[in-house]
């Protein structure tokens, strides 16, 4: 997707973490999900961790709303 977009909304640095809410878009030129492209826009958002250790990301967990990007792509 050539338009795709990542735009970090709210970032915490603590300790040995770092914690990013973002936000995603594009426009679905290519089959996502098992859904064929519908040349809608849509907004894919996210929550990461990371852990650092010794200056280098050493973990990661993610939180990622796939139903909400179903929905827009199914145009719900």
């Amino acid at each position: 997707m050539p338009d795709v977009e990542a735009r970090v909304e709210d970032r915490i640095i603590q300790c040995d973490k770092i914690v990013a809410r973002m936000t995603f878009s594009a426009t679905h030129t290519q089959a996502m999900q098992g859904i064929a492209p519908t040349g809608r826009r849509f907004a894919l958002r996210t929550i990461d961790i990371w852990r650092v250790e010794n200056g280098k990301l050493a973990e990661h967990w993610d939180v990622v709303d796939y139903a909400g990007l179903q929905k827009q792509l199914r145009g719900e």
